[in-house]
């Protein structure tokens, strides 16, 4: 105030500092609590749905007659041994 520096403002100042000091010290072991520690995921066994299983085994199926359809096909009759593929598999 007024460029004056009084005793009061120097304690009032250092007591400022003291606590903010004290803060960031609260903030950083709070951060450090086990608590707040991550842990890492343990892989857990899952079972799939029978209709799952179906479907995926239909599907693998499909793309095992797709491997035997020989691959010269020209466009025309490759379209249609799609379609036909895809109609037995429903």
């Amino acid at each position: 105030m007024n460029k004056r520096i009084t005793c009061e403002m120097l304690r009032i100042q250092q007591e400022i500092s003291v606590r903010l000091l004290e803060a960031e010290k609260a903030m950083r072991e709070r951060g450090e609590k086990e608590e707040r520690e991550s842990n890492t995921g343990k892989d857990a066994l899952r079972q799939l749905p029978p209709s799952l299983e179906n479907y995926l085994k239909q599907q693998q199926n499909i793309t095992e007659l797709y491997k035997t359809v020989p691959p010269a096909l020209k466009p025309f009759y490759k379209g249609l041994s799609d379609k036909y593929f895809k109609t037995i598999a429903n």
